[in-house]
């Protein structure tokens, strides 16, 4: 039987991945490069494995706040980002949502909250940066 407080689940298949997050020029080529689209990412640490998993309709907003601002964004992460360096962290983008015909402006965000939800359910909780075990 698996000790849960000691199991680590593997990342998912993920389509890019970007390192060296303390170098600007890696933070603008992530944000330009997914700009137009709507995804589900994470962002992990190298030294503990732990991971912080988000969506974003607007990436390059996002990753600028994650990363560099560390406003509006999730605290645990940004305690470890203080902790261990940026440079120790990778972000992965795991999936561009592309959204049903016909969905307003909300139906889209829950959309994607769903999907992020499925990443998150992914992962048992002891390996999360989400402050609980949820996209909302």
């Amino acid at each position: 039987m698996l000790d849960d407080e000691n199991f680590f689940v593997s990342l998912p298949t993920y389509i890019a991945y970007y390192m060296n997050l303390h170098l600007p020029n890696v933070i603008t080529k992530l944000s330009y490069r997914f700009n137009k689209f709507s995804i589900v990412y994470g962002i992990r640490c190298r030294r503990t494995s732990m991971l912080y998993v988000g969506s974003t309709m607007v990436p390059k907003l996002r990753f600028h706040n994650h990363p560099v601002t560390g406003k509006p964004s999730n605290r645990a992460l940004q305690s470890a980002i203080v902790k261990y360096g940026l440079h120790n962290f990778v972000v992965y983008v795991f999936e561009i949502v592309v959204f049903p015909k016909g969905l307003t402006s909300m139906e889209q965000k829950a959309y994607l909250r769903a999907v992020e939800q499925r990443y998150i359910d992914h992962f048992p909780k002891n390996q999360l940066y989400n402050e609980i075990n949820s996209s909302s």
